[in-house]
């Protein structure tokens, strides 16, 4: 008899690690990244409530290459890094980095070293290029401040 009853007293054990395994598995809606070793961070297009910043143009022309212009935003530790572009048929996605000094690894800042509360704005300029015509989709990606969320801001482009 008592072996009867032991399945079921282990039932809902089994069932709560089940679910918890298969949540653990799934990812977060909210994608968050952290800077690599030399405290390079993808840039914050979106500040305290202030919108991105993006200049695209509506039109361009096939085999032409284009700019697209996007504005990051720091503060007294950081300065401006580089752009990161990845093209594929109309297609493209652009991320902007900059440097953040207290994320470093390679620094060791001396005690009680202070970044000034300024609000620097850091404009990334990158040029794409689409071959065919038709319509384009232009992907900027990059942080939302002050939750460190990663966003996606789309603009299309006709290639004509």
């Amino acid at each position: 008899m008592r072996s009867q009853f032991l399945p079921r007293a282990l039932l809902p054990p089994a069932l709560l690690l089940t679910v918890f395994l298969l949540l653990a598995s799934c990812s977060s809606p909210v994608e968050l990244v952290g800077p690599d070793d030399e405290g390079r961070v993808l840039g914050a297009i979106e500040h305290y409530g202030d919108p991105a910043r993006i200049e695209v143009p509506s039109h361009v022309s096939a085999g032409e290459p284009f700019t697209v212009t996007v504005t990051t935003y720091g503060g007294g530790c950081v300065s401006q890094g580089e752009v990161e572009v990845s093209l594929s048929g109309r297609q493209a996605t652009v991320s902007p980095y900059d440097y953040d000094v207290r994320a470093d690894r390679r620094v060791t800042l001396p005690p009680n070293t202070i970044c000034t509360a300024v609000l620097q704005h850091f404009t990334h300029e990158a040029e794409l290029r689409f071959d065919h015509a038709g319509p384009a989709r232009v992907t900027i990606r990059g942080q939302r401040r002050p939750s460190g969320e990663v966003i996606s801001v789309n603009r299309t482009v006709l290639v004509q």
